[in-house]
């Protein structure tokens, strides 16, 4: 589908099933439905296109790998109605609700050093691909770190904590 730029998913869809949007290179905007409940593995995966993303507040699940090689997405905006995600005031972080994964943080924060929270046990695949930083200082308690989490990121040092029991390829 690549030349498909604009979806309306139905008020019925719970589920976006894996590789759903796989290279659709010019989509601009998936149409998420109210009423969905879960994004499956690499549902986005190499949209370049995607900038910005509205996520509906019925949403609980992401799995990991959902947006991968999305390296333009810059915007993830999460309802304050959501009761499963959280993200920051910019929409450039997203987390869940209870502080035990992070899903994503844009390339579009210009931060150089950034600490994830105390509480975080997952980091996401690809959750810091492209970012601009060089330094990231992980909490005691993380305990995995997914696939391509740091790709293409000006990252120098990384110190993993002790309690990390798997880390994906990276």
């Amino acid at each position: 589908c690549t030349q498909l730029v604009y979806a309306k998913m139905p008020k019925s869809l719970e589920t976006l099933p894996m590789a759903t949007f796989e290279s659709c290179f010019r989509l601009v905007d998936p149409g998420l439905n109210k009423g969905l409940k879960k994004i499956e593995y690499t549902a986005f995966w190499g949209n370049m296109y995607l900038t910005a993303l509205d996520l509906p507040e019925t949403l609980e699940e992401i799995d990991d790998d959902a947006f991968v090689m999305c390296d333009y997405l810059g915007y993830i905006s999460v309802p304050e109605q959501n009761e499963h995600f959280v993200g920051n005031e910019d929409d450039t972080i997203v987390l869940s609700a209870d502080g035990e994964k992070l899903v994503w943080y844009s390339f579009m924060n210009y931060e150089e050093e950034y600490s994830v929270p105390a509480g975080v046990k997952q980091i996401y695949s690809h959750a810091f691909a492209s970012s601009s930083l060089t330094s990231i200082i992980l909490p005691d308690g993380l305990e995995y770190i997914g696939n391509g989490a740091f790709t293409n990121s000006g990252i120098t040092e990384l110190h993993i904590p002790e309690s990390t029991k798997e880390i994906g390829i990276m």
